[in-house]
């Protein structure tokens, strides 16, 4: 999977391979009873412990462009260019409330 698609971010439901999903799913929540030779070999290609922070360095990368282009971060909820951005703005400002 990582050669593939160039990542280590099995899907949870991969429909290629739900296996293989479920397994990663199982490998990140189970880190602390994993025995240290298993973790360094994941670490070796990559594996990413936590998918939610990848995704959330990925969203706050898009609003660093957006803050670049736009010269604020008034992204609308309803951002026709990237809606996940809008989407994800909001969500940031609801969980500041």
């Amino acid at each position: 999977y990582c050669r593939k698609h160039g990542d280590c971010l099995v899907p949870y439901r991969f429909e290629a391979d739900p296996s293989l999903g479920f397994w990663v799913m199982t490998q990140r929540n189970r880190r602390d009873e994993l025995h240290s030779e298993r973790i360094a070999r994941l670490d070796s290609i990559g594996f990413l412990w936590d998918s939610h922070d990848h995704q959330w360095e990925d969203m706050f990368a898009k609003l660093e462009e957006y803050h670049q282009c736009h010269g604020d971060c008034l992204v609308p909820t309803n951002y026709q260019e990237d809606p996940s951005l809008g989407m994800w703005v909001s969500t940031q400002r609801k969980k500041r409330d």
